[in-house]
């Protein structure tokens, strides 16, 4: 209920490139302007296995020596599709856990099944050396900080190589737009490291505390003394200090502004 993609067809449906032309694309990128390092912006990407299988029957065939990163749902993945990814250079893939709560998953239209089986992919995906992006959300309906703080904790526990976290967002053509009663206008407020940016609230949590625990949880999840450890250790020193120069500049918001200035004047 928060993606609108399917808006743009008005209907649920999937229509994939062939394999050939992907293949070919990929081919022009590294034969012509040299690119090895390759983001699939595709989240039924893993999706149907047979495709996946040709892609990387094709792709291995060219012999490129390449590094990619690729979305994929926790319920299309399975081993031997892992060992293929991996072997034609596929190092990342993202996951969309959203939330480690059942209930919360299943009121963002997710099904509440797709932590049956979280742990068993992600014990898997390291066994075959494929590295992690964890996507999670913040900010729907039913959530409380309670809850919030369980996802953060989540990722804690496990300790991905990245964690992308996302508060909701009321976006024209899903159906939380659909129920707001006021629409907005200014469009900066769906712009996620803006300084205009306003999340949705939740049903517990005001949307500027919701903001608030977003920013302060991507900081210190990527801050931690175990993490910095392992990325040091799996990527290098310069990759560390890359990501502590990015923590050290704050992002400013204004409803956080706006919000300490009610808080000050009572």
């Amino acid at each position: 209920n928060f993606c609108c993609i399917n808006n743009l067809f008005g209907k649920r449906v999937q229509r994939f490139r062939s394999v050939d032309s992907v293949i070919e694309e990929i081919s022009i990128l590294v034969e012509k302007h040299h690119v090895k390092h390759l983001k699939i912006l595709d989240e039924l990407f893993v999706v149907n296995s047979k495709r996946i299988n040709e892609f990387c029957d094709k792709l291995e065939a060219k012999g490129y020596d390449l590094n990619m990163w690729a979305y994929s749902r926790v319920d299309t993945i399975n081993r031997d599709l892992l060992k293929r990814l991996k072997k034609v250079g596929v190092n990342w893939i993202s996951y969309g856990f959203e939330s480690s709560t059942p209930e919360i998953l299943k009121q963002a239209e997710k099904g509440g099944k797709a932590s049956d089986n979280v742990d068993q992919v992600i014990r898997m995906t390291r066994d075959e050396g494929v590295s992690i992006c964890a996507d999670v959300m913040f900010g729907l309906w039913d959530e409380t900080l309670d809850t919030m703080k369980r996802t953060y904790d989540f990722l804690v526990n496990y300790n991905f190589e990245w964690a992308n976290v996302y508060p909701v967002f009321c976006y024209p053509g899903t159906k939380l737009y659909d129920e707001l009663e006021e629409k907005p206008t200014n469009w900066k407020i769906y712009s996620l490291y803006g300084y205009e940016c306003v999340p949705r609230a939740t049903k517990y949590v005001p949307a500027h505390e919701v903001l608030k625990f977003r920013d302060e949880a991507f900081v210190r999840y990527h801050s931690r003394p175990e993490y910095l450890s392992m990325i040091e250790k799996k990527f290098g020193l310069e990759t560390k200090e890359h990501i502590l120069r990015m923590l050290a500049k704050p992002l400013k918001r204004k409803i956080l502004e706006n919000a300490e200035c009610l808080t000050a004047a009572r």
